[in-house]
């Protein structure tokens, strides 16, 4: 402690050290048992999303799939495959089958949401969508219909619900909630819907 080592340039000798840059060190065998200090800086920090009651208890619930992740801004974050060593740059993310979700340092301190489908030991699947508490939601629509055999859907990448309505007459005709979406261009895609047919 407290006498610096320096680099080796050929075999690693007393006093002197190697490193493959990504986290391996070795040390001279007549070093063994000295107690090393090493500075360094981290490139990426990970976070584990969990769920919780409303007394903040977490609840059993064990982590699906990722659905993915955005700034405070709303723009999506890109996800990149996880890898060894970990390779992420900035506004980038990476997520193991824990759930264990690895972002760059250069996106440290920043707000995140995530979309997050979790999966309970009874089988059934359920997503969460993390928003700021009083705002609306984004929600995916998917509408289809049947006519003489031709097949027509229409999928909404991004809405949010502006209303509901409930008829409150028995004798009121057609359904009896009324929903009101207003749609907006996905801002991965840059579009606002897509229809498909089929026959």
């Amino acid at each position: 402690m407290g006498n610096n080592l320096t680099l080796a340039v050929g075999p690693v000798a007393t006093g002197t050290y190697k490193t493959d840059g990504q986290g391996w060190y070795q040390f001279a065998a007549a070093d063994a048992g000295d107690t090393v200090r090493i500075n360094y800086v981290v490139d990426f920090y990970y976070t584990v999303p969990k769920l919780r009651d409303l007394r903040g208890n977490i609840l059993e619930a064990d982590f699906y799939k990722s659905w993915g992740v955005r700034n405070a801004q709303g723009k999506p974050l890109q996800r990149v495959a996880l890898q060894v060593p970990l390779i992420l740059g900035t506004d980038q993310y990476a997520v193991d089958a824990n759930g264990v979700f690895y972002f760059d340092y250069t996106n440290a301190g920043e707000t995140f949401y995530f979309d997050t489908e979790f999966e309970t030991d009874g089988g059934s699947r359920f997503e969460v969508n993390q928003e700021d508490i009083g705002s609306a939601p984004l929600v995916r629509i998917a509408l289809s219909n049947n006519d003489i055999g031709q097949e027509m859907l229409l999928t909404f990448e991004q809405a949010m619900c502006e209303g509901m309505g409930i008829k409150t007459k028995a004798d009121d005709a057609g359904d009896a909630f009324k929903f009101v979406f207003k749609c907006a261009i996905d801002r991965v895609s840059r579009r606002s819907h897509a229809i498909n047919m089929s026959s």
